[in-house]
């Protein structure tokens, strides 16, 4: 927990850094005006020297979870150098600050290395900061030994294990070549060591792991790279899919989706394109070169459970394609449990399509009148 000497002078002194950082006078205001003194409640630090620790993870957390650092009961000041403090905030600017390590023990976080930093954070008012985080755990923690098997890559600071997903991409860019056999990449997040797991399986069955310095379900910078590792390898994938997924497994370059499925713009497509084309309309089976893409649009439709369609149950006699005011519009017939056909209408400015941007608009049914039109039956 952190205690100021005088909180109102703290406050003018970091709306102040905040006004020089956009006229780019900060490091001359820093210099100018007196540290507004900020401490740790505590000085203690627990014993974790004799302690055995887990490997290192990348989080990002709330600055207000920091409980103590390696300051003397002499000494209450954080920072030992301020100019550290100012080239800290130099590089907090420009994105390119490393994590702060931190060793957990029990419920606390302790400042095993990178207190400047830190500090840095402070002055700047963030209120989460990146970090890489050793526990103190009871016992061994194994790792796997597979064929090639990256075991938290770090970056080494005076000694320490940092967690730091940079290093991942530049493994990545080194080995490149590895990638290029690519079966399945999985994403696995636990709440025990390892934390997060990216595993790529390769043809031949040997896989890739990167451990605790890729994740996904957030937005942290780990989260970044690892999309842009993942797109790197082909995968069509963005943001979205990685915020909101913290698990997931993708074989196909297109698995990754962000279609929203309790979307209805079925009137407004039929009424704006289907209607007034009816008779542009391509019927699945007149170009092969569709069948990819009816295929995959069909498994989205499968894997969603509500609709209950099996895999298998892709209806081709319902199915057709239209473009039109550079749309592409897909209309996929599909089969439920029960044999009875719909056709789910889907959406995108690409074709083919890509999974990151094709839309979902709605569902048409055999007893709507539009279908036995689609599907070209007597009215």
């Amino acid at each position: 927990m952190l205690e100021y000497f005088d909180k109102e002078k703290f406050d003018e002194y970091v709306n102040g850094l905040k006004r020089a950082i956009l006229d780019g006078t900060w490091p001359k205001y820093m210099r100018s005006n007196k540290d507004p003194k900020v401490y740790f409640k505590s000085s203690y630090v627990p014993d974790y020297f004799n302690k055995e620790l887990s490997s290192p993870y990348y989080s990002e957390i709330s600055i207000d979870l920091v409980s103590s650092c390696n300051t003397s009961s002499a000494r209450k000041e954080i920072p030992s150098n301020f100019e550290r403090v100012i080239g800290a905030v130099q590089y907090i600017l420009e994105n390119k600050c490393m994590p702060i390590a931190l060793i957990k023990h029990g419920d606390e976080f302790y400042i095993e290395n990178g207190k400047h930093r830190f500090y840095a954070y402070i002055l700047l008012n963030k209120k989460t900061i990146p970090v890489s985080i050793r526990e103190v755990v009871a016992e061994k923690i194994d790792k796997n030994m597979s064929m090639i098997s990256i075991n938290r890559p770090f970056y080494n600071n005076d000694g320490m294990n940092i967690a730091y997903p940079e290093k991942a991409l530049e493994f990545f860019e080194i080995y490149k070549v590895l990638f290029e056999s690519i079966r399945s990449v999985e994403m696995i997040t636990n709440d025990e060591p390892a934390k997060s797991v990216l595993r790529f399986c390769l043809y031949g069955g040997d896989f890739i792991e990167f451990l605790d310095c890729c994740t996904a379900g957030n937005d942290f910078r780990s989260s970044q790279v690892t999309c842009e590792i993942l797109i790197q390898c082909g995968y069509q994938i963005d943001m979205n899919y990685i915020k909101n997924n913290s698990n997931f497994k993708l074989e196909d370059k297109r698995d990754a989706h962000n279609l929203v499925f309790e979307s209805d713009k079925k009137d407004d497509i039929i009424e704006k394109y289907i209607l007034p084309n009816i008779d542009k309309l391509e019927p699945y089976d007149r170009d092969k070169t569709l069948e990819s893409e009816f295929y995959k649009l069909h498994s989205y439709v499968s894997w969603h459970k509500p609709f209950d369609v099996p895999g298998a149950n892709f209806s081709w006699y319902s199915s057709c394609y239209l473009e039109v005011d550079d749309k592409n519009i897909f209309l996929v017939g599909s089969e439920n449990a029960n044999s009875i056909d719909s056709i789910y209408i889907f959406r995108d400015s690409y074709f083919p399509f890509k999974s990151t941007t094709v839309e979902f608009c709605g569902i048409i049914l055999s007893s709507d009148s539009i279908y036995k039109k689609i599907c070209r039956l007597p009215l």
